[in-house]
């Protein structure tokens, strides 16, 4: 939706359906986990939660790569890259001891550096190139709801691009 600030009136520009397999969930598609506006491109990237399959898309074109055997759980952007938060399949496997947080370029190949989740649950992220500058975090919020456990949000320090 275009959305008129003065107005408040909005117009719908697009519209995009999850494929049904595309989920490493027993669960309906459509439950998106993982939102960013990238300002170089104008694109949205985004997934279906704990999805095989990361999606970038303007008004007009897109393109998209896969993850799978691996499911999404999060995404941030910055200039050249995507970050992901992976967890193999199925996931979580209530351990969560598979996760990682892991660089892409914006063409789908794993360029590092990729490192442990350390068995936590993490949701979505975002690049952060301002509070610690000149160094870089990624900020993740942990899934404490899955195990009980109050949310947390802990910054990662990583490459600024």
């Amino acid at each position: 939706f275009i959305v008129n600030p003065n107005t408040g009136s909005s117009t719908l520009r697009s519209t995009f359906s999850y494929p049904a397999t595309d989920t490493c969930y027993n669960q309906v598609p459509g439950l998106t986990d993982g939102l960013e506006f990238d300002p170089q491109t104008t694109f949205l990237w985004f997934s279906d939660d704990a999805g095989r399959t990361v999606y970038s898309r303007s008004l007009t074109s897109g393109s998209s790569f896969s993850v799978s055997p691996e499911c999404n759980s999060g995404l941030a952007v910055t200039d050249n890259h995507v970050w992901l938060v992976l967890y193999d399949q199925p996931n979580p496997d209530l351990t969560v001891s598979s996760g990682r947080i892991t660089r892409f370029t914006k063409d789908g190949k794993k360029v590092g550096p990729v490192f442990s989740t350390q068995g936590i649950l993490y949701e979505d992220a975002t690049f952060d190139s301002v509070t610690f500058a000149p160094d870089c975090a990624l900020w993740t919020i942990q899934d404490g709801l899955t195990f009980g456990q109050p949310n947390k949000i802990t910054a990662f320090k990583v490459p600024c691009d």
